[in-house]
């Protein structure tokens, strides 16, 4: 049995770094020669090493506390918890609820993907596990219901960093469980929770900034933690069903593989969201992060109307008014946002300061990836570290499971790294602004300066006789005109309404060769539903759904091939059953191809059996039949029509 040392931070105090070197090495080496052992090893190590156990708590425990922990133990610890959701860990220490919630809350961030999968997994087979994590949200829920009942203006900011924390893990449990049919169905009214929680905050939050800059960072990830959750909340009741996911880091929608979306699922959007509208009070200027209702928050942080937008085009061929709608009505939400200000300010300098490092950093950070992965190109490994943030760890974890970004998964990974010249700094004349700005008059543009055009007060005109032979104005008015004709011909020609007087024949100002090539060229032109009406009334009777205005009809494939036959295009087949069932000569049409329903759809059995009992016709009496009886069916009969002219003609001439 592997026998782990327990964990300590690197800047403990008393600890010498050699010596935390030589434990770093003996964790590392002990979790690689477990994660080595054989599945049923594997699970016997885990589940009785007891140092194990609380080796892997109290590392997640200080990560968690924003200790630094070295990031191929993290590594580590994640393959452990891959490798148990595979096996059958039921009532496994490492995966009771505490130790998954501290899993979730590490890991969430850096591998979304991942850890839902492995929470998945877990649930999946053990009732148990899945229960305590139900009971854990709900608990966390009733907590959040009355976190504003717990604070008093103003808010400390110990009591601020504790509701981030709770918010955290409650983000962090459901994020994770977002494809857990079971869990998440549990928590249908959340969504009025969470409104009513962040509508009781905002006076709280917004005195307690005003009475204590310092909080302001603090009041601003309650808030954000709170819009997170609100998101989540969309995804599971919204976006989900109509097959996509909104992921704050993409711009755009996510979508599922092989999931098709419920279209029933607009309905619950439409209402649910516009109530929301409704709900918030937005009869004037907002502040996001400030006095902002929730909805507001929502659309600044995750620009919902974009993403609703994506999913009308993708999913719908932007043929979803209701869609449509909910987009414009998001629009005028971020509307109201008047900007003036926000509470992330000591936020972004932090994150700012780390971002923004030398490329000394990141040649550093470079170099320490290249030794794990020697065979990478530092360009290759640049790339990577600018898609996520300039983050080495995450860069690190995304190349062992091989999930690195769809921006830099199919470079080229030997590529060399481009060092791009730091431009040349331009003098400050070259960068001044002044009311000259390098004109004729600009002293340190130009040597000389012409003084007759300088002049000081108003400008001496000269006289009435003076200003009566200029013609200057009517040279530039004269000018003027004609380029207002210029631009009024460079337009498109509209020609809408060109034939508008010219139904049936050529108008009387035409001669009579363009007359006839004008009639030729019309009769040329025929309408494609007079071509195809006999296929189209046919198409009509026998399946009408073809014809009818919908997105999923416009995909099916019987209205794919009555386009290929006809060459019409969508707008066209459906006006054309508009317009026919319009028709008052409907029924005369449709009696013109004999289009009658008829019911009796097999000949009876009685029938048949008399048929067949009768004897068989000689051919000899069939012929004789024909004979005697030649053209004296259907409408006409030709033999007695002979008679009667030979009777009319009299008798033949003698």
């Amino acid at each position: 049995m592997l026998d782990f040392i327990p964990f300590i931070p690197e800047n403990t105090q008393g600890v010498q770094h050699e010596l935390y070197k030589v434990a770093l090495s003996t964790w590392q080496h002990g979790l690689a020669q477990l994660l080595n052992m054989k599945d049923d090893a594997f699970l016997l190590e885990t589940t009785s090493n007891t140092s194990l156990v609380d080796f892997i708590d109290s590392v997640l425990s200080e990560h968690m506390d924003s200790t630094g922990v070295d990031t191929v133990l993290l590594k580590y610890i994640f393959l452990l918890y891959t490798r148990l959701a595979l096996l059958d860990s039921t009532h496994h220490p490492l995966v009771n609820i505490n130790k998954l919630c501290s899993f979730i809350v590490v890991y969430i961030e850096s591998n979304t993907n991942q850890v839902q999968s492995i929470v998945e997994n877990l649930v999946k087979n053990n009732s148990q596990l899945q229960d305590s994590l139900i009971s854990t949200i709900s608990m966390l829920v009733d907590t959040v219901q009355g976190l504003p009942n717990m604070m008093a203006v103003p808010v400390s900011i110990d009591t601020l960093d504790r509701a981030y924390v709770l918010l955290r893990v409650l983000d962090a449990l459901i994020l994770s469980a977002l494809f857990i049919d079971t869990v998440v169905c549990s928590f249908d009214k959340i969504d009025q929770t969470l409104m009513d929680c962040y509508s009781s905050l905002i006076p709280l939050l917004k005195h307690t900034v005003e009475h204590n800059k310092t909080t302001a960072p603090y009041a601003y990830l309650v808030k954000k933690t709170l819009v997170s959750l609100f998101n989540s909340f969309g995804n599971i009741h919204f976006f989900i069903p109509l097959g996509f996911v909104s992921d704050s880091r993409q711009s755009e929608m996510v979508r599922l593989k092989d999931a098709e979306p419920d279209v029933s699922a607009i309905d619950t959007l439409y209402e649910k969201i516009l109530y929301y509208i409704e709900q918030s009070g937005l009869d004037s200027s907002r502040s996001a992060f400030i006095d902002g209702p929730l909805i507001m928050d929502w659309e600044v942080a995750y620009d919902i109307s974009t993403k609703l937008k994506f999913i009308n085009d993708t999913a719908f061929d932007g043929s979803e008014d209701r869609l449509e709608f909910l987009m414009m009505s998001m629009e005028q939400v971020n509307g109201t946002n008047d900007g003036t200000g926000t509470w992330d300010e000591g936020l972004q300098e932090d994150t700012t300061e780390e971002e923004e490092f030398d490329d000394t950093l990141l040649v550093q950070k470079i170099s320490q990836i290249q030794e794990l992965f020697p065979d990478l190109g530092d360009g290759f490994i640049e790339a990577c570290l600018a898609a996520n943030n300039n983050n080495g760890d995450i860069v690190v974890m995304q190349l062992l499971e091989d999930t690195l970004p769809p921006s830099v998964q199919h470079l080229d990974r030997s590529m060399t790294r481009f060092i791009q010249e730091r431009p040349k700094e331009k003098s400050i004349l070259a960068s001044r602004h002044n009311i000259y700005d390098n004109d004729e008059f600009d002293v340190f543009a130009h040597r000389t300066v012409d003084t007759s055009k300088i002049y000081e007060g108003k400008k001496d005109k000269g006289d009435a006789d003076t200003l009566l032979d200029d013609k200057s104005f009517i040279q530039d008015a004269k000018k003027n005109v004609l380029q207002r004709v210029v631009d009024m011909y460079d337009d498109e020609y509209d020609d809408t309404y060109d034939d508008i007087n010219d139904a049936g024949v050529p108008t009387a100002d035409v001669d009579g060769d363009s007359a006839v090539d004008v009639l030729k060229k019309r009769q040329h032109i025929e309408d494609p539903g007079v071509q195809n009406e006999s296929l189209l009334i046919h198409t009509f009777v026998e399946r009408p759904d073809v014809f009818n205005r919908k997105s999923s009809v416009r995909k099916s494939k019987d209205r794919a091939a009555l386009r290929r036959q006809t060459g019409m295009s969508h707008e066209q087949i459906e006006g054309w059953a508009i317009m026919f069932n319009r028709n008052p000569r409907k029924q005369r049409i449709l009696d013109k191809y004999m289009l009658f329903d008829g019911k009796q759809e097999q000949v009876s059995e009685n029938a048949s059996q008399t048929q067949q009992k009768k004897p068989p016709v000689s051919e000899a009496r069939d012929r004789a039949y024909k004979d005697k009886n030649k053209a004296r069916y259907g409408n006409h009969n030709r033999k007695a029509g002979r008679d009667k002219k030979i009777a009319k003609a009299g008798p033949p001439p003698s």
